[in-house]
């Protein structure tokens, strides 16, 4: 059966076993660290007391980070279990947190209504088509940055996937995309890249994309 992030986690179970299946492991350790050291130096460039948009947010693992940086944060998520699971993070309630159900097709919030919207994890999974939807909603709703995580597909990262399938590993992602795609992209939604920051160079082919409306 086919991968989809839509419903996939939308069960009790699987939403509570995210974080332990992906990042109990040292290699899962690792790559959280080193994705939350290269987010961070992003999110601290945005002013404090900022509203941001976490779209999805999943299981809220970040939030500690941004609430640490002094942002309020607007968690959305498809997945009401995902939303579930994050609200359970938060052990006080202090104002800076909402929750919100909603399609990231149609993001139910006024235009630039948050300063900054952020893409974590997500993306890589959806098709060229349907990303190229929630690229205009994050940027319509956003002020002033959107930033995305994505798999980007560069000729290591293709010997990469070719070595892990031969080993037979199956593709982390379903939609990695190439430079030259992603500036197609980001230019037809009104965005302009204005800082890339790889999560682990080499090793990982996520990289963090920080855009302005263009």
């Amino acid at each position: 059966m086919a991968f989809d992030p839509r419903t996939h986690y939308q069960d009790p179970r699987t939403a509570e076993e995210y974080d332990r299946e992906r990042f109990s492991s040292l290699s899962g350790k690792v790559f959280q660290w080193a994705e939350r050291r290269s987010l961070e130096q992003i999110v601290r460039r945005l002013p404090r007391g900022s509203r941001i948009l976490d779209a999805p947010c999943g299981t809220g693992r970040l939030l500690d980070l941004f609430l640490r940086l002094d942002l309020t944060v607007v968690c959305a998520d498809i997945s009401a279990e995902m939303l579930a699971v994050a609200r359970s993070r938060t052990l006080q309630w202090n104002g800076r947190i909402s929750f919100s159900r909603m399609d990231l097709n149609q993001i139910p919030l006024a235009d630039r209504s948050v300063a900054a919207t952020f893409s974590i994890r997500f993306l890589p999974h959806i098709p060229p088509d349907e990303r190229a939807l929630m690229l205009r909603e994050f940027r319509r709703v956003s002020q002033s940055w959107v930033v995305l995580s994505l798999s980007l597909s560069t000729p290591w990262h293709r010997f990469r996937r070719r070595i892990k399938r031969w080993l037979g590993h199956s593709a982390p992602v379903r939609h990695p995309v190439t430079s030259e795609a992603l500036a197609v992209e980001l230019r037809q939604a009104g965005l302009r890249e204005v800082r890339r920051v790889w999560t682990c160079p080499l090793l990982s082919e996520q990289v963090l994309v920080a855009c302005e409306r263009g």
